[in-house]
């Protein structure tokens, strides 16, 4: 009988598992003009995802005394490697 009071069945949608990762990407010497074009492709390609099942969150800041940009996700395994992709080939563009 106590077990009843403890033990309940998981509805439908609990079963479904989800593993998200956060990725924190920091960036040194890059001038605010090149954090913007970085970001701003970034938002873009997540944009363009609308209508997917998941719910990914990137969030950037930039350090104008230390010329630094910060970038966190907060994704799915898949989606946090193909944005990390997508940073490291824009910020190798930016330097050729």
């Amino acid at each position: 009988m106590l077990e009843s009071c403890f033990v309940r069945p998981l509805p439908d949608h609990a079963a479904t598992r989800q593993v998200i990762v956060s990725s924190i990407v920091d960036v040194d010497a890059i001038s605010p003009e090149e954090s913007h074009r970085v970001t701003t492709m970034i938002m873009a390609g997540l944009n363009a995802r609308r209508g997917e099942g998941d719910f990914p969150r990137v969030d950037s800041i930039y350090y104008p005394e230390r010329a630094g940009l910060r970038i966190m996700i907060t994704a799915n395994p898949v989606l946090t490697c193909e944005l990390l992709r997508m940073i490291d080939a824009l910020l190798e563009a930016g330097r050729g």
